[in-house]
């Protein structure tokens, strides 16, 4: 029987290709290379709160949003942006991206808004722009 390889073994343009628009090439290059650049800057890692990974995708209960979102806008922040776009389900994600200081738009399904609307209401309470996505 024959094994596969796992985990590990991705080259430069992904195991078999790369899955997002050509168009976002470059942007993802300048995040890889800014996300490496901040791992290793000793005054990257002394900006912020002492953090520990974990296994999040163990966790049934969906906490793992807010700690994805510290690293997402501690990172935007030194890239100099000045605003964050996020795309939510349930509103979590959009809700832990309004709590942080820069100014946020929300895109959410229309079927999820409505479904949702008490996470809507406290996204929008929290200063983020949530838009309608059909």
């Amino acid at each position: 029987m024959k094994r596969s390889k796992r985990g590990g073994g991705v080259d430069n343009s992904g195991k078999f290709g790369k899955y997002v628009p050509e168009t976002l090439i470059s942007c993802l290059g300048k995040l890889e290379a800014k996300c490496y650049s901040a791992i290793r800057d000793a005054e990257f890692q002394d900006e912020g709160p002492e953090l520990y990974l974990k296994r999040e995708d163990l966790n049934h209960e969906g906490a793992h949003k807010i700690n994805n979102v510290i690293a997402q806008v501690m990172l935007a922040k030194r890239m100099g942006r000045t605003s964050i776009v996020a795309a939510t389900g349930a509103g979590q994600h959009g809700g832990a991206c309004a709590k942080l200081a820069l100014d946020c738009t929300i895109f959410m399904g229309t079927q999820d808004m409505q479904k949702q609307s008490f996470n809507v209401s406290q996204m929008k309470l929290l200063g983020a722009q949530v838009e309608s996505v059909r």
